[in-house]
């Protein structure tokens, strides 16, 4: 690791994932690399997405070193200096990953060709940020859940809520592979302004404004009501910038949205479908939405201690803190890999069929055979055994896919993948036989 004193000497280089891989040939040569919409300038900017990214770039670039993967060599994103790299072929790729020598690798977005790409050519950590789960019949999750199967055990996804990462449960055995790294806020843009002279000064304003006038509007509002009803709302960065300004938010009881306003505003409850419908995943009373925003506009009082309660809250949100969630999520994966956790050798899994004369029954039973501990004879469960038979040659995430596959139960599958991972955990790290679980 190069330690970068100049910026806070976090003591890790990162690369920044800006580029979209949309096509590989079939001799593994990548044509028509496509940017993902990332700019230093974002002040006519739109989608959270990008805005997010900016200000998480904006951050990591202070604590440590940042390198840009672009398409361009030498262009300058504000700061942060891109490089182009060397993608003729996987080969060309995992050399030049190892001349870099970066400690971490993020993308910016879950990009379902650019992961497996990347899984296989760089030997560092890769954080894969999540902005959004529901959404677009389906597409949204299945692109996260195909970057997902294509990571290592010292990779992670990092969901931007509670929320997402718990819709994620749904699907996935293993949490240890993902980190909750909220969004953040601007608090130096986004703060009250004083009400009478926002009111005023927005009174005379119209079409599309640059976006440092937002805390403006923000601050001329008496109530922030935000009733989203897609299912992509897995933060809600508009209320953390409204709440940073001192205005209450009314927001609907439904993705991550309860999280970041906690009890500095009120929710509405929600009637949420069983499955989405062009986009819509939930149905709100627009009566609920009228009793809140009224109870607010008609108790000043109430306003304004939920104002401040909301601008509080939002101190809990700044970009720094944000990054050095990133930083420390790259610790830890670092820390994880140096334990060689599948290079340990538990011993052999034998499959027998024993026929139960009494019962006229045949069944299967595991045996683990093993030097490496006292006893050297166990009985396992088939499951077990077949768990750590596919660990040899296989990644633990596809491992999950067939553990699924044969038990047909999420919560059967952790408890076998929880006990065969702790099984490895305290084996002698002997490498005569190598796992391929990473």
């Amino acid at each position: 690791m190069s330690y970068y004193a100049a910026q806070g000497g976090s003591g890790l280089d990162l690369a920044l994932a800006s580029l979209h891989l949309r096509r590989l040939s079939s001799g593994g040569k990548i044509e028509d690399p496509h940017r993902l919409p990332f700019s230093a300038d974002i002040s006519t900017t739109s989608a959270g997405t990008n805005i997010s990214n900016h200000y998480m770039v904006k951050a990591l670039s202070g604590i440590c070193r940042v390198e840009l993967l672009s398409r361009w060599e030498g262009q300058q994103e504000g700061d942060i200096p891109a490089v182009k790299p060397d993608f003729g072929s996987e080969a060309a790729a995992r050399r030049w990953f190892a001349n870099r020598g970066y400690d971490g690798l993020i993308l910016l977005t879950p990009d379902q060709r650019a992961a497996p790409f990347f899984s296989r050519t760089a030997e560092c950590p890769i954080v894969i940020r999540v902005h959004a789960i529901d959404g677009f019949s389906g597409y949204t999750v299945n692109r996260v859940l195909e970057c997902y199967h294509n990571m290592r055990y010292f990779d992670t996804l990092a969901p931007v809520s509670g929320w997402a990462r718990d819709n994620l449960l749904r699907f996935i055995c293993l949490p240890e592979l993902m980190k909750v790294i909220p969004n953040g806020v601007d608090l130096e843009l986004f703060r009250p302004k004083p009400k009478d002279q926002a009111k005023e000064q927005v009174a005379g304003l119209a079409g599309v404004q640059l976006r440092e006038l937002l805390p403006v509007f923000y601050s001329a509002f008496d109530v922030y009501c935000f009733p989203s009803l897609v299912g992509t709302e897995s933060f809600g960065m508009s209320v953390l910038q409204a709440m940073a300004c001192g205005t209450p938010p009314v927001v609907t009881d439904f993705d991550g949205l309860p999280e970041v306003v906690g009890e500095a505003g009120l929710t509405v409850p929600v009637h949420q479908y069983d499955h989405e419908i062009a986009g819509l995943v939930i149905d709100v009373s627009a009566a609920d939405l009228s009793e809140r925003i009224r109870s607010l506009i008609d108790d000043p009082e109430q306003r304004r201690r939920l104002g401040e309660k909301a601008r509080e809250r939002s101190l809990n949100f700044g970009w720094d803190a944000a990054a050095s969630m990133v930083i420390e999520t790259f610790r830890e994966l670092i820390e994880r890999k140096s334990q060689n956790l599948f290079a340990r050798n538990t011993g052999s899994v034998h499959f027998i069929r024993r026929h139960d004369w009494a019962a006229d029954s045949i069944s299967t039973k595991c045996y683990l055979r093993s030097t490496q501990f006292r006893k050297e004879h166990f009985e396992i469960t088939p499951e077990d055994g077949i768990a750590l038979s596919l660990l040899r040659t296989h990644p633990v995430v596809a491992v999950e896919a067939a553990l699924m596959h044969v038990t047909g139960d999420r919560q059967k599958t952790a408890e076998i993948l929880r006990r065969t991972l702790a099984l490895l955990r305290n084996t002698p790290s002997v490498s005569t036989q190598r796992y391929k679980g990473e």
